[in-house]
């Protein structure tokens, strides 16, 4: 099956690479990543002590050709390329489809398009260097589970047929990380609560917010590294605040584990009014 390559910059603007005009010879960097080993070594010890191991930035290249026979069309195809893979626009996306698997990769244009000087030829050769400052490959789209939520529940022999709505009231949920690597999560509190807490069953970390969460309010958690954030956004007037001054300071900024994960949450004031929606992008190491 032909493998599929398209490119997204910041400003929505795209570019499919295996598709006319342009074609790619070469894609190197898709897997095959070194890592980084880190060890100590004390004084007359044989060999050294494992530390942990870490994953460098992913540099990729791609090289293809375009192919057009009147001189105008590759031009205007040259200046697309250019147009689109701009280093100034800052982080774009990578996609590939191939054998029936999609995945995509934020990336940085490294390298502006280089361009061979063979104009007389129908093909016009270019190089693109990219680099992805988080080296995994990720889903095309936002992995989402709720924990407890309104749900379809009982049905009632009126004139219609009526569905009334339940309430989902589990408190433990097992989440699976499909991908290779531990991976962030972002959790979304609904409906109320007080002190909101989510427990990772397995490891025994917990992140917990000590307040209390207003039904017209929603409290967003992120654990990525970076870009930790806690947020409690008022859903009437649409105004976002700092809520990471609320965090127990005991609490852990966990990561899905490969594999299945049992989460469990609370709240002070119960939990039969509050909804939990987790999101997470498994992370994959290729294609």
């Amino acid at each position: 099956m032909k493998m599929q390559i398209s490119f997204t910059n910041a400003r929505n603007e795209r570019v499919v690479l295996t598709e006319a005009p342009y074609f790619v010879t070469k894609f190197d960097g898709a897997s095959g990543l070194d890592a980084d080993v880190q060890t100590i070594k004390s004084p007359h010890q044989d060999g050294a002590t494992y530390l942990e191991t870490l994953l460098p930035a992913r540099a990729l290249t791609i090289e293809g050709a375009i192919l057009a026979s009147k001189l105008s069309d590759k031009q205007s195809a040259r200046r697309n390329l250019l147009h689109v893979f701009s280093p100034k626009l800052g982080i774009a996306e990578l996609q590939v489809d191939w054998i029936g698997v999609t995945r995509v990769m934020r990336v940085v244009v490294d390298q502006a398009p280089v361009f061979s000087d063979d104009r007389r030829s129908p093909y016009q050769k270019f190089l693109i260097a990219l680099l992805a400052p988080l080296p995994f490959w990720l889903d095309p789209a936002v992995n989402r589970q709720d924990m407890a939520d309104w749900v379809g529940g009982f049905q009632f022999p009126l004139l219609l047929p009526t569905m009334f709505a339940g309430r989902s009231t589990r408190t433990n949920t097992v989440v699976r990380n499909a991908g290779d690597v531990p991976t962030p999560l972002i959790i979304t509190f609904r409906g109320g609560a007080v002190n909101p807490k989510i427990i990772h069953v397995d490891t025994g970390q917990f992140i917990q917010v000590r307040r209390e969460i207003p039904a017209t309010q929603e409290l967003i958690i992120d654990t990525a590294f970076g870009n930790k954030r806690v947020l409690l956004r008022d859903n009437l007037t649409g105004q976002t605040q700092n809520a990471f001054a609320y965090i127990d300071p005991d609490s852990s900024f966990f990561s899905l584990e490969t594999g299945d994960n049992q989460l469990n949450f609370s709240s002070d004031a119960g939990v039969a009014n509050t909804a939990v929606q987790l999101r997470w992008m498994s992370r994959y190491l290729g294609i």
